[in-house]
């Protein structure tokens, strides 16, 4: 997906979602062993995040915690849903 971008830190996610001005966020819990997506929630909820955000998430307890940061953001657990690149 040519405009997709992919983090595993939350400083690198948070770089990438101001650089960009992106208008959707999917967010998992667990980007890399040790390290949670909790930073990247807590700035976007911070800054007012105008977009879409999909908590994508498997975890149970990483929903709850994101849900409670972002509560307007919607729940897709990955394989819930396809992602297709709409005309431009």
């Amino acid at each position: 997906m040519p405009d997709a971008y992919l983090a595993h830190e939350p400083a690198d996610a948070i770089e990438l979602i101001d650089r960009i001005k992106a208008s959707w966020v999917f967010l998992d819990h667990v980007l890399a062993p040790g390290v949670d997506s909790t930073p990247i929630a807590e700035h976007l909820a911070a800054t007012n995040f105008a977009g879409e955000i999909a908590i994508t998430s498997e975890n149970p307890f990483g929903i709850e915690r994101l849900e409670l940061i972002l509560p307007r953001a919607d729940v897709a657990p990955f394989g819930s849903f396809d992602i297709m690149r709409g005309a431009k």
